[in-house]
């Protein structure tokens, strides 16, 4: 009972620090010519569904963002590179996406399916 509590005050802190803090990562702005916006979605593998207040990180360059309503998240100015993009949400398993390419100029799109832990 305590576990299902702590689970639903955590889910409502993410769904809330989702909507206030938008989809927009710390380093949102005007682009240069160095850098791109990644857009992701994340779903469940078995549904599909779009799972809101995804936590999505780039740890090379501390970009972060959350998923908002419809499972979508973009990050601003990332600097050309190849990153491990990691995801963080209640009850998924842990997903790293490695070595993701960025071009300088070149939105990029991502789909991040997730699987429920057992």
């Amino acid at each position: 009972m305590k576990k299902r509590i702590a689970t639903l005050i955590l889910l409502a802190t993410v769904y809330s620090v989702s909507l206030l803090a938008g989809n927009e990562t710390k380093n949102s702005g005007p682009e240069s010519a160095a850098s791109s916006t990644l857009s992701m979605v994340v779903k469940d593998k078995l549904t599909g569904e779009p799972l809101t207040g995804v936590l999505i990180t780039i740890g090379e360059i501390g970009a972060k963002a959350y998923t908002n309503l419809d499972g979508t998240c973009q990050m601003y100015n990332i600097p050309a590179g190849k990153y491990n993009i990691s995801t963080s949400y209640v009850s998924y398993n842990e997903k790293i996406l490695k070595e993701i390419k960025v071009s300088a100029g070149e939105p990029a799109s991502i789909e991040i399916d997730l699987t429920p832990a057992r």
